[in-house]
């Protein structure tokens, strides 16, 4: 009998497991072992008497291996695959082909330039139940199928590379990858995704906490898929159940009992059960030994890279709709996907794509600077506030118990914080030490909840007080601070009051009216108040608002789009001038760092760096902060 030769790259967990399996199948030879960890590798080589490398591309030279197997990072899979292709070897490669379809369409081109064979083990599809769930809907037996559902809530700490987008792929490739090759080989080829992802709040990962996918196959089927790794009454293994709903009938696989279960119209219903240990094992030969056949005797394969590359595809087309907020269109362009789905960072310029200032925040808001240049952050789906040092290290700084929503520094270094759960505004030194500030209005009443805080152009403390404010509930409030220590309340009947910033000249105040998708503003007094109701300025289309502002020096206004993954940019006159796109749906607030602009993102939990090419308007804090230094020269 003909044995494939077969050198084993990568010897973590899983590579270990898969060369003990491999090395039980006559179909191969295994000829050499290679992992960067040569501790690792050398064990492997001496247990299974074969050489060990530290270096792939050593490996690739020296070995006489026909084929290699690839059980590396995710990351690794092109380059390493592309180089054996190059070499004249076979790959199979585990799953994920690739973290993009640019990788995928480059690998396979280096195999086909090169004449040699490229598998992609999607291993799940030919385990037991699976088998029988295709079999089920290509019978037709109970129609076709209308609707797919696959739950996949688990619970489980990602490690290592995993844990990195750049290393692993994101939140899919790690836990939806089976499924959707699973649903892509018994509904078809895929036409249009939707998908959809939460505010960052966990920050052991970069990437998603949750995804949620609506596909719609060129069969008519429509399939939904969620994933989190956050839900705790099931392992991994318990979870991905699935149900389809046929037109005369439906089909449940049940992971906790592995089980499936289908019952037609009449009413009559079949239990099948299965062997998890026993089923993994039949479809790692299945997958394995008609690798081997097809690189030996050229027998049709029962996967190719094409497999590989759709599944590739869902998932990072998945990925661009959750952060663009669109429904994509399959198949992906071959190169650039991202820059054509996303388009241009500016509609009227020319700017670089922003860039990571700074990343784990649970949806950062109330930006603001200190006089050493350190940025204070609010973290609104959290109790805490963060410290951004010059040097990008990043402390929790403080913790008001509550759900901190936004920061002003006055002259003196004394911090102020809003808290919408407690209803207060905390006071803080330096050191982080916090006080009580203020918690009622002068009449009494209490705060409402109050939210975006700032000093002004008179030093006192403005702040919005939206409380449980929404549509057709205008409750909303603008306030600030008065001599007593009390709110006064400045203007009352809005809906969810929001951003708060005051022009270049000091002379009006600007608010945001979220719900309303409105920024309103008005002229001020001599005292600071209000000398008229607060009008409009310019309105944003969309059922979510708008939420910070700053000016810049020019006078316009730069205003966040929640839920639209924009920051806009109103000139004086409230005509919108342009619109930045920046990574995520969920941009904040913004604050000036130079000539660039922070925006705070709740979706990547992170703040982004724009180079805008224009400053904004320093805070009363540090106009005097810049006249004592210039005094100090």
């Amino acid at each position: 009998m003909k044995k494939l030769s077969l050198a084993v790259i990568g010897c973590g967990d899983f590579g270990q497991q898969m060369l003990e399996f491999l090395n039980t199948l006559p179909a191969f030879k295994i000829s050499a072992v290679c992992d960067p960890d040569s501790q690792k590798s050398m064990a492997l080589g001496k247990t299974f008497g074969v050489p060990s490398f530290k270096s792939f591309e050593q490996c690739l030279k020296e070995t006489d291996a026909s084929a290699v197997a690839l059980f590396t990072p995710n990351h690794l899979h092109a380059p390493m695959a592309i180089s054996a292709a190059k070499s004249g070897k076979h790959i199979f490669c585990e799953k994920p082909m690739a973290l993009n379809v640019r990788e995928c369409y480059s690998m396979i081109e280096a195999t086909e330039a090169n004449q040699v064979k490229l598998m992609v083990g999607h291993k799940r599809r030919f385990r037991p139940q699976y088998v029988k769930i295709s079999e089920t809907v290509s019978s037709l037996k109970y129609g076709r199928p209308l609707m797919v559902q696959i739950n996949g809530f688990y619970g489980r700490k990602l490690w290592g590379w995993w844990t990195k987008r750049a290393t692993g792929g994101g939140l899919l490739f790690h836990s939806g990858v089976h499924d959707l090759d699973f649903l892509r080989s018994i509904c078809g080829e895929t036409a249009t995704i939707f998908a959809r992802s939460p505010i960052k709040t966990n920050h052991h990962t970069d990437f998603e906490d949750a995804i949620s996918l609506v596909i719609h196959f060129e069969s008519g089927t429509i399939g939904t898929v969620q994933v989190s790794p956050f839900s705790f009454q099931r392992t991994f293994r318990e979870s991905f159940g699935i149900h389809i709903v046929f037109e005369k009938g439906d089909l449940i696989y049940d992971p906790v009992q592995v089980s499936v279960k289908i019952k037609g119209e009449s009413g009559n219903s079949k239990l099948f059960h299965f062997d998890n240990e026993t089923g993994f094992k039949e479809a790692y030969k299945t997958e394995f030994e008609s690798f081997a056949n097809w690189v030996l005797y050229d027998s049709e394969p029962k996967l190719t890279a094409w497999d590989g590359l759709r599944c590739v595809e869902l998932m990072e087309a998945a990925q661009l709709s959750a952060y663009s907020g669109k429904q994509i269109k399959l198949p992906l362009p071959k190169n650039h996907a991202k820059k054509t789905i996303f388009g241009k960072i500016s509609l009227t310029r020319n700017l670089n794509k922003p860039t990571l200032f700074a990343q784990g925040f649970s949806m950062a808001e109330g930006p603001a600077f200190d006089r050493e240049g350190n940025l204070f952050i609010a973290n609104c789906r959290s109790d805490h506030i963060s410290k951004i040092l010059p040097n990008g290290k990043i402390n929790k700084f403080l913790s008001t118990g509550g759900k901190t929503q936004g920061v002003a520094i006055s002259p003196s270094g004394e911090f102020f914080i809003t808290d919408s759960q407690k209803k207060m505004i905390f006071q803080a030194n330096i050191n982080g030490e916090i006080s009580d500030f203020c918690h009622q209005y002068e009449d009494g009443s209490p705060l409402r909840g109050p939210n975006e805080i700032i000093i002004g152009p008179n030093g006192q403390i403005y702040f919005t007080d939206p409380g449980k404010a929404w549509r057709g509930k205008p409750t909303g409030a603008v306030s600030r601070i008065s001599k007593s220590g009390k709110a006064e309340l400045l203007v009352d009947g809005l809906e969810f009051t929001n951003g708060l910033d005051f022009s270049p000249d000091g002379k009006m105040i600007y608010v945001v009216e979220t719900t309303t998708g409105k920024v309103l503003c008005s002229t001020l007094d001599i005292n600071g108040a209000l000398k008229e109701p607060l009008h409009e300025f310019v309105r944003f289309e969309g059922s979510v608002g708008p939420d910070g502002i700053r000016f810049a020096d020019s006078g316009n206004l730069y205003v966040t789009l929640f839920g639209r993954g924009q920051v806009a940019i109103v000139d004086p006159e409230g005509k919108i001038i342009d619109r930045l796109r920046v990574p995520g749906l969920f941009p904040t607030n913004v604050i000036f760092l130079n000539s660039s602009l922070l925006v705070c993102e709740g979706q990547t939990g992170a703040i982004w760096r724009l180079d805008i090419g224009e400053k904004g308007i320093p805070s009363y804090s540090q106009k005097i902060w810049l006249a004592d230094k210039s005094i100090d020269r």
